[in-house]
């Protein structure tokens, strides 16, 4: 298309002036830095950060800051923060306390309050002794004995110290002196240029000193300048340095110095110097008007600047600078370059600039419209540039200033190449190929594309669209290219100066293009850190390639990458466009613009030492060592592991393995790397970890091991305890069955012997009341009616006789006999001997009232040898008055019987003398036999039959005669053996 119209240039604003700084991360308070008011800043042995602040002590992990205090220390600010040797970590207050940090607890060595008087004094600790440079005074304190030694007292100020391999340099009034590492003077060098401190001298009282194996100089204030001297141990010689009159007005605060350069900390930013042939020259000013107290490079070439009053500054990559913009030119997304001074780039809304690199300047062509800059391309005329906008496109003439409005069709183009003749606009309604005078030559497809690129070589065209990737070799139709029979979805397409196509895919990586063909497919196996490819751009040697988790390059030559995340100090993965210029890289951003210094930018790898930071068992924080050994029900662990230094964890997953619960690494993901396992067997345990960075390098793994004890119920001692019981009981449980048997073999033998002996009893008992003297006499008594034809008496006496015998014969069947039954055989067995006793026998049976005969049972056949007993021991041997009385009566409770069978007769002595003419052991048969039957019965009962035998003259010595007292329990009778 023709031009449309010519539009002079809008606005050429003044030049702005940007300070380039290194691209640098701030953390403030809302970062979670506990403290912006920092005075001295330290990175340890283990790679933690500490903080001596206005609020204390702080150490930081890389992803929390721990704050150390001691319930002792007056005020919450702290100086001179410090390792020693030991791993302890050292700080002092104005109120001349000295702290350390032992074990992630702070203890209090010393109070100096008497000594240093509220002066803040430098200190350090050499092979377990504490050096206090204050004032006037040196002294020496040894850490075990806290003994305080006065090393020197001057009248003149001691200024700070400097640290090197062999020992210390310091000042002393009008001296410098050179110490080994227990302050012992080794050399010295009087500074001639002091000769007093007084005021008209016009310096102040501390020298400050720098000193290492290629340099030594001090510096101090001299009339309110800064000035500096080098000196020269060896040749004793003292040279002024000059300094640039920026540096002479300028608190300085510290002084390091990293790759032969020397970073000045001020009250006045950060100054980086170089020093040659006594000459300090400034190369860079950084954080102009902001209070630096201090700048030290961490093992991973973090530079950490700390400030009074702005937090901490963290430059992550020293060769990446960071050009600030206003903020309606920071959103970017073009660039291209006018010269190699000048960079002309477009923003997101919509303005056009140029920005001048050597100066720092820039201007703002174009701010009409709002709709953003979508590409911009280098024209065929000689710098000239094609703008396009969303809803315009201009020329621009960079030698004329000028801007003119072109054909529409180019509005929106998302990339445009310059053909032979013509130009290849990439639209969102397909790719049009147009003439130097925009005029429509030819329309290849109505989709959307996204990129487009022409090989001057093949003289073919390549077209990314959302349908794939089209080629069209010259003079030749479009036709699509595969990888592997797939569709290529492609996001960017760039050319080498090989004449190389490389294609960045949406999610599928990279792949090299030639002749139509995939001749090279690299992915995330072959070192990318993502698939997912966002920009591309070659140069001279390699590829430059945006990832959304990181920049890489790709060494044509070598065929390698190298990459650089957040963590190596790229600002933002959002990079909208790449411009190679020389030996620099700059890239447009969301942020503004870039620079990468490519001989600098790529930081040395270095593998960051993992570390357990916590472990926890059930829930139980315990002391961190190699080994525990953890009881049965002990087994839920959780683990935390870190690795410190800034933004670390953010660009390291973590591998760890549990053996003996299996050997197959697991990846960890997320900033907040904790393991837990939480019902773990019992067993031996050997847990492994470590790290992989996203380029796939693998770190040392480190471990800790542990053991948890079986539960008791699950040990072999506990096997051979419950197998040693088991049996034992099971030895006791036979034993006492085989006992038991035995005791009832023994009771059933005893039983029967006792049934037996009952039985006998019985029958003996039978025969005592059946015994041939009182059926001899029953048989003379009914002879002697018969005789005497007295047939009623005989056959009265008779039935008595059969039935008493029947009644006899019926009790010795039973065991038991109701007392009734046992009543009524008394009252015919009594009849029946009152007839042989002619009648002389009075006798008497009482029941008490209470007393329900019918319902009481007693051993059969049981009363009745008792009564044979009193008749026929006691009342026989009496011609008259012959008395028998039987009575039955309960007890109270009613619970016993008792039958009392009381005589008149003669006694038991008088009975006694008469049974001494007779056979020796006579006893009578009715009372032997009794005796047996009452131990057998007792021996069924829990509460025995008692029988007692009372002499009436025991109780009345002019009466005669027996009492027989006969008590059977009713309750708790139990018999064994025999059926009722």
């Amino acid at each position: 298309m023709r031009f449309i119209s010519l539009i002079l240039l809008c606005v050429i604003y003044t030049a702005r002036i940007f300070a380039q700084q290194p691209a640098h991360i701030q953390l403030t308070e809302k970062d979670g830095l506990p403290d912006i008011e920092i005075f001295n800043i330290i990175e340890d042995s283990k790679q933690f950060i500490w903080l001596s602040a206005d609020k204390g002590l702080f150490r930081y992990n890389g992803r929390e800051y721990k704050h150390f205090t001691h319930p002792k220390q007056r005020g919450n600010a702290v100086f001179g923060v410090l390792e020693d040797t030991q791993g302890r970590v050292w700080c002092t207050n104005i109120s001349g306390q000295f702290f350390y940090v032992e074990n992630d607890r702070m203890h209090l060595f010393l109070d100096l309050s008497d000594k240093l008087r509220g002066l803040i004094s430098e200190f350090l600790v050499s092979d377990n002794i504490l050096y206090v440079l204050s004032a006037q005074k040196l002294f020496k304190i040894p850490i075990k004995t806290s003994e305080i030694t006065l090393l020197k007292n001057n009248r003149g100020f001691i200024g700070s110290y400097s640290q090197h391999n062999r020992g210390y340099v310091y000042s002393s009034f009008n001296m410098l002196y050179f110490t080994d590492k227990e302050f012992v003077i080794q050399d010295s060098l009087k500074l001639d240029m002091i000769k007093s401190f007084d005021e008209e001298s016009g310096i102040i009282r501390r020298i400050n000193t720098f000193h290492d194996d290629e340099t030594s100089f001090i510096y101090f204030l001299k009339f309110g300048k800064n000035t500096f001297y080098s000196t020269d141990f060896e040749n004793q010689s003292i040279s002024a340095i000059e300094i640039p009159e920026r540096l002479e007005q300028t608190l300085i605060t510290h002084i390091s110095k990293y790759h032969d350069q020397f970073w000045i900390s001020t009250d006045n930013g950060l100054f980086v110097c170089e020093l040659q042939s006594n000459n300090l020259r400034i190369v860079n000013h950084w954080y102009n008007k902001i209070f630096v107290t201090k700048t030290i490079l961490d093992k991973q070439d973090n530079f950490w600047i700390s400030t009074k009053g702005n937090g901490i500054y963290l430059i992550p990559n020293i060769g990446i600078y960071h050009y600030p913009m206003s903020e309606s030119l920071e959103n970017i997304t073009e660039l291209e370059s006018i010269d190699s001074n000048e960079i002309l780039f477009g923003t997101n809304t919509g303005y056009l600039s140029k920005y001048n690199i050597k100066y720092h300047k820039s201007a703002i062509i174009d701010s009409s419209g709002a709709n953003r800059v979508s590409k911009i391309v280098k024209a065929q005329f000689d710098k000239d540039f094609i703008v396009a906008k969303e809803d315009k496109t201009f020329l621009y003439k960079s030698n004329a200033e000028e801007l003119l409005e072109i054909s529409s069709d180019f509005n929106g183009a998302k990339d445009i190449s310059v053909v032979n003749g013509g130009y290849l606009i990439s639209l969102y309604n397909g790719v049009k190929l147009v003439d130097l005078n925009y005029n429509l030559e030819e329309s290849l497809g109505e989709t959307r594309s996204y990129a487009n690129c022409y090989n001057l070589e093949e003289n073919s065209i390549y077209v990314a669209s959302v349908n794939g990737l089209m080629f069209k070799p010259d003079g030749a139709e479009l036709k699509e290219i595969f990888s592997d029979g797939k569709k290529m979805y492609i996001k960017v397409l760039d050319i080498s100066t090989e004449n190389e196509v490389w294609a960045g895919s949406f999610k599928s990586g990279i792949y090299k293009l030639k002749n139509g063909n995939v001749v090279k497919h690299i992915t995330k196996r072959d070192g990318l850190l993502s698939n997912i490819i966002t920009e591309i751009k070659c140069d001279d040697k390699g590829l430059w390639i945006v990832t959304d988790l990181g920049l890489q390059y790709y060494d044509f030559l070598t065929k390698t990458f190298k990459s650089i995340t957040k963590q190596d100090g790229m600002p933002t993965y959002r990079i909208a466009d790449i411009l190679p210029i020389g030996d620099y890289i700059y890239m447009a951003s969301n942020n503004g613009m870039f620079r990468l210094d490519k001989s600098t930018v790529f930081k040395p790898r270095k593998t960051a030492d993992i570390y357990i930071a916590n472990i926890k068992v059930d829930s139980e924080i315990k002391t961190l060592k190699s080994h525990y050994n953890l009881d049965y029900d002990e087994n839920a662990i959780e683990i935390t592991l870190n690795v410190n230094g800034f933004q670390t964890s953010e660009n390291l997953k973590y591998q760890y393995r549990l053996i003996g619960l299996g050997n197959k690494w697991q990846t960890l993901r997320g900033s907040d790397p904790q393991i837990n396992y939480n019902s773990l067997p019992s067993g031996n345990f050997k847990f492994e970890t470590r790290t992989i960075t996203s380029s796939g390098e693998i770190g040392e793994p480190i471990n800790l091991t542990f053991k948890i004890a079986r539960p008791f119920w699950s040990t072999w001692w506990f096997y051979v305890l419950i197998i040693l019981t088991v049996g034992f009981l099971a030895y006791l449980f036979f034993r006492r069955k085989i006992n038991v048997l035995k005791q009832r073999q023994v009771e059933a033998l005893q039983q029967e012997m006792v049934s037996k002996q009952l039985v006998l009893s019985q029958l003996e008992n039978l025969r005592s009341q059946m015994n041939p003297h009182f059926i001899f006499n029953a048989l003379n008594s009914i002879q002697e009616y018969i005789v005497m034809n007295e047939k009623d008496l005989a056959s009265t006496y008779l039935i008595k006789f059969s039935r008493l015998i029947r009644i006899y014969l019926d009790h010795s069947r039973e065991n038991e006999v109701v007392l009734s039954e046992e009543i009524k055989a008394l009252k015919i067995y009594l009849e029946l001997e009152k007839n042989r006793f002619e009648d002389a026998l009075d006798y008497s049976i009482h029941v008490s009232d209470n007393l329900s005969t019918s319902d009481i049972q007693i051993p059969s056949l049981f009363i009745q040898p008792y009564v044979e007993n009193a008749l026929k021991h006691g009342l026989l041997h009496k011609n008259t008055n012959r008395e028998l009385d039987i009575s039955f009566n309960l007890d109270r409770l009613e619970t016993k019987l008792f039958c009392t069978i009381k005589d008149n007769g003669i006694g038991v002595e008088a009975s006694k003398e008469l049974n001494k003419g007779r056979r020796p052991q006579h006893r009578s048969f009715a009372t032997s036999a009794n005796e047996k039957r009452v131990k057998l019965i007792n021996q069924n009962r829990n509460e025995k039959i008692k029988v007692t035998v009372n002499s009436n003259s025991d109780i009345d010595n002019d009466y005669c005669g027996t009492e027989v007292i006969i008590t059977i329990p009713l309750k708790s009778y139990r018999y064994e053996g025999f059926n009722h």
